[in-house]
């Protein structure tokens, strides 16, 4: 995997790529003329894309063997290039803003895409991949490990918590909050900022996925027991600030997942959480913890939602492998343990 970074494009239209593949030249078209489905990577309010990403789309979208179409995001920021061609290569280009991660299976074929976005923007080749918005890529023998160290250092020299005692553990066991417990907090933009900050810090820890939900939920109107917690989570990520997940470089390719929910968590308005992750072979690719949108009048009911949540995140999943040529005939393994829901689905 490379990384490069691109501003408006320069130069001629684009010349005709190998013979395995047809490179579309149409500057002027808008996304919707390009003859591809397109698959939402993130949901946005916004899905109208910006004008840098609609000139990167339409000036590097390739044309495939027709049974692979490539797929992208309609996100505004975030666009996710992929196809395979009738050799069995795949290319891959994920677009954020103006910052572009380039994977391939074949370093000739990097190479020449390399060359072709050259010959259209202006371009800086960092080379491999090490560091990303904020995530550190470190290769070993053993996979591929992603992490946020340095962030994470951030987090906590910014709160001035370099020098506190660490916590074994993100939370307090039942830690349960409602919107009025304790006194409200003078100056909110700290909280704001420290909870915004570790929101991003769960791309690479699921481990904070939960409680990060939890204080996330405290945004308009925070009180003293949510920065406790908030600093109880600071003195977490002082114990593990270089964790993060690993890519095994051996292993199947099989998809596993894992579901939960927490029936009637929110003493607010009752509602449960629904908690999934998503493993593809050993590696952690999705997570997330999310309330419910309606009030559950079981256990069972509320592991059914959940249950079903995690479907459709395994449904988008397999679809992606299909997209990069991966061939997942295997069913999925559902892991749940609620026995009704179970015996319900």
């Amino acid at each position: 995997m490379d990384s490069l970074s691109k501003t408006l494009p320069t130069g001629p239209p684009p010349p005709t790529g190998p013979p395995d593949h047809t490179l579309l030249t149409t500057p002027t078209a808008d996304l919707t003329d390009l003859p591809y489905p397109s698959r939402a990577i993130a949901p946005s309010p916004n899905p109208s894309p910006s004008p840098l990403t609609r000139t990167f789309t339409t000036s590097v979208t390739y044309t495939y063997h027709p049974s692979s179409a490539p797929r992208r995001s309609l996100h505004p920021a975030v666009c996710l290039f992929g196809g395979l061609s009738t050799r069995g290569n795949f290319l891959v280009l994920l677009v954020y803003v103006d910052d572009v991660i380039l994977a391939r299976n074949n370093l000739e074929d990097i190479g020449n895409t390399k060359l072709f976005l050259a010959n259209q923007f202006k371009l800086k080749d960092l080379g491999q991949l090490k560091y990303f918005l904020g995530i550190e890529v470190a290769r070993s023998q053993h996979g591929i490990s992603l992490l946020q160290r340095k962030y994470a250092l951030e987090i906590l020299d910014d709160a001035g918590f370099l020098g506190v005692k660490p916590s074994r553990f993100p939370v307090e066991h039942n830690l349960s909050l409602t919107q009025f417990d304790g006194k409200l907090l003078d100056d909110a933009s700290a909280y704001k900022r420290m909870v915004g900050a570790l929101i991003y810090l769960t791309i690479t820890r699921p481990d904070l996925t939960y409680v990060v939900h939890i204080l996330s939920q405290f945004m308009d109107k925070p009180r003293q027991p949510y920065l406790e917690a908030a600093h109880k989570v600071l003195k977490y990520i002082k114990q593990t600030p270089g964790q993060g997940i690993l890519l095994p470089s051996t292993g199947s390719l099989q998809l596993r997942a894992f579901c939960d929910a927490d029936w009637a968590h929110c003493k607010d308005i009752r509602r449960s959480i629904t908690g999934y992750c998503i493993l593809l072979g050993q590696a952690p690719v999705s997570w997330k913890t999310k309330k419910q949108t309606t009030v559950s009048h079981s256990s069972a009911e509320a592991e059914y939602r959940s249950m079903a949540t995690t479907c459709c995140e395994v449904t988008w999943l397999k679809n992606i492998l299909k997209d990069l040529g991966v061939n997942h005939t295997q069913p999925v393994t559902l892991f749940c343990d609620n026995q009704a829901a179970i015996h319900i689905a």
